[in-house]
């Protein structure tokens, strides 16, 4: 769980991450015709930033375009092909996307970015790039395209079906996600495009109220609020990680007591609890999931 991106920006009403390549910034005071030239000669090696939210349709970075003298203008970038490819979730460099199964809201860690970036002997810095995004397996998963936009470097995975729906009970669906980037230049047709992937696995959705009883809990159903962003959960309205799922494992933190168990469907979890950082069992616990009214 290291290295997670925190950060909402809005993508067509959409709230995404976006985590995109630090850009160099402007001195205050100055127009950004007094600082292209600058910008133009020294790239700053990548790095990652949290878009702001004004930064709607960051799609891909292009530099601003230099005045020849003749009345022609050149882009820096237009014919620098990329080397490599990165992904970006809720994470940066992350080993999977993880894309719970019907989702009340959109969240963060399952928003897929690509980022085309070049390194030579200048450093590494993002080139512009369209995407041709594929998912190879589509019962597992698919994307949720937005009009016009199916060449933007962010797009979110929609999951099919989760380990219930299937006969694997211990193992969840899994598929590839790849992304290849075509450079935008005048000789972008003789390039072959950059591919990466990455593995995708659809994970059970327990965001809801659930009532649980048990060790720790006052009455035969106390309600506990689930909030999930990919595989992280948080409890009861905060905003911070309490806890994670994998698979069927299940796992909180909550008011000083640590609780580890297991799904026995996507409505019904039972398992242990003892005090947060200790190996100590204090007794067991249960809980259905709340239906919706």
């Amino acid at each position: 769980m290291q290295n997670r991106l925190f950060g909402l920006v809005v993508f067509l009403s959409v709230p995404i991450s976006a985590c995109l390549l630090q850009q160099p910034e402007e001195s205050a005071g100055n127009s950004t015709d007094d600082v292209v030239g600058e910008a133009m000669a020294e790239k700053t090696p990548a790095r990652f930033f949290q878009l702001s939210r004004q930064d709607i349709y960051a799609s891909s970075v292009k530099r601003p375009s230099l005045d020849t003298g003749d009345g022609q203008t050149t882009d820096d970038g237009q014919d620098e092909i990329p080397t490599d490819i990165m992904f970006a979730t809720c994470e940066s460099s992350p080993d999977e996307v993880a894309v719970p199964l019907n989702p009340l809201e959109d969240r963060t860690c399952d928003v897929v970015q690509a980022i085309a970036y070049r390194s030579d002997d200048t450093g590494s810095y993002e080139v512009s790039a369209d995407f041709v995004w594929s998912i190879a397996d589509q019962d597992v998963a698919t994307f949720h395209f937005m009009s016009g936009h199916g060449f933007d470097k962010v797009q979110r995975p929609q999951a099919q079906l989760d380990l219930f729906a299937t006969d694997a009970f211990d193992s969840e669906p899994e598929t590839i996600v790849t992304a290849c980037a075509i450079p935008r230049d005048s000789a972008s047709h003789l390039f072959e495009p950059l591919c990466v992937t990455l593995p995708l696995r659809t994970v059970v959705n327990v965001e809801a109220s659930w009532c649980f009883d048990g060790t720790t809990f006052d009455s035969a159903c106390d309600v506990v609020g689930f909030r999930q962003d990919g595989r992280y959960l948080s409890l009861d309205g905060s905003t911070a990680q309490d806890g994670d799922i994998f698979v069927r494992h299940v796992e909180f933190v909550r008011q000083g007591f640590r609780y580890v168990g297991s799904l026995l469907s996507s409505s019904y979890m039972y398992g242990v609890v003892g005090y947060d950082g200790t190996s100590d069992l204090l007794g067991t616990w249960q809980a259905s999931r709340i239906p919706l009214p």
